[in-house]
């Protein structure tokens, strides 16, 4: 790649989504961003062939590269981990940034507009993500259920796209006499039902970094989230998390979340994910490639 590269006159080549050269060749510099390791925190989440695969491949990628970008300090720990600590190699974190001009706190009728379009017609918990295993939606499932037994009248909307292993998931949604599987939205109708939500919920085993649960802050929404990899770093004093990954931990970080002061937590979850932005992003991306270059 590298020589090919030279030879089309690049200066630089960036592999910006978790893969990268095998071994490194040629004498143009090499970037790679990693995400994440999931496959160190939740290694039965993939099949053991697979994550073996992709812990090798990202391997050989962050040793071939002389730049490594991620996007947390989870993340930057996990690939030190997967590494070892490298010498010769940077590792830059630079985290995502939130798009303001889509996810900000939408008015009242446009709230209004989108919940009478799905027919929602109580309270509600919102999720937001690819529908897999890592993201635990199952133990929410039981979570919003445990809830309503006690008395909570609260329905769970799962807003995403089947990803892979969703069959039970799904299953699980469709069961619950409290959850609806609503599909993969609009941006807009993401927005409404973020700043309408009585809690945002993200219990997930691994991430790294977390966008929707930035995303769901930027609109004001109360968050209950666990603390695996990146969430605490990216919602900070913002969520209410729950102490496992259970559905009674789940329960309590929700009632935690549900009862916070509406109007006194949206501004201050606002200004937090203000303090995210695509711009500074993209400014301390061009410094380190820039650096590369050196």
């Amino acid at each position: 790649m590298t020589h090919a590269a030279k030879a089309r006159g690049c200066d630089i080549v960036h592999y910006p989504a978790d893969t990268g050269p095998l071994w490194r060749s040629g004498s143009i510099p090499v970037v790679v961003t990693i995400h994440g390791v999931a496959a160190l925190h939740e290694p039965g989440i993939r099949s053991v062939p697979a994550a073996k695969l992709w812990l090798e491949r990202t391997r050989r990628a962050a040793l071939a590269a002389d730049l490594i970008i991620t996007v947390s300090g989870s993340s930057r720990t996990d690939i030190e981990r997967l590494v070892g600590r490298p010498t010769r190699r940077t590792i830059e974190v630079i985290p995502h940034g939130v798009d303001q001009e889509t996810f900000y706190v939408a008015p009242s009728v446009e709230i209004d507009s989108v919940a009478e379009k799905h027919a929602v017609t109580r309270a509600f918990v919102l999720f937001v993500g690819n529908i897999e295993p890592r993201k635990n939606i199952g133990q929410l499932v039981r979570a919003i259920d445990l809830l309503n037994h006690r008395g909570t009248d609260v329905e769970l909307l799962v807003v995403g796209k089947p990803a892979w292993k969703y069959e039970e998931t799904l299953r699980m949604v469709a069961e619950s006499p409290n959850s609806r599987h609503l599909g993969r939205l609009p941006d807009q109708e993401v927005r409404a039902l973020m700043s309408g939500c009585a809690a945002f919920a993200f219990p997930s085993r691994y991430e790294g970094f977390g966008l929707p649960v930035l995303e769901a802050l930027a609109c004001g929404a109360p968050v209950a989230c666990s603390r695996r990899g990146s969430l605490s770093e990216v919602a900070g004093s913002l969520a209410c998390y729950a102490d496992d990954l259970g559905p009674d931990a789940i329960a309590a970080s929700l009632v935690e979340a549900m009862a916070l002061p509406r109007s006194k937590h949206r501004a201050r979850a606002v200004a937090h994910a203000a303090t995210f932005s695509w711009e500074e992003s993209a400014r301390r991306h061009k410094l380190a490639l820039q650096g590369a270059l050196r």
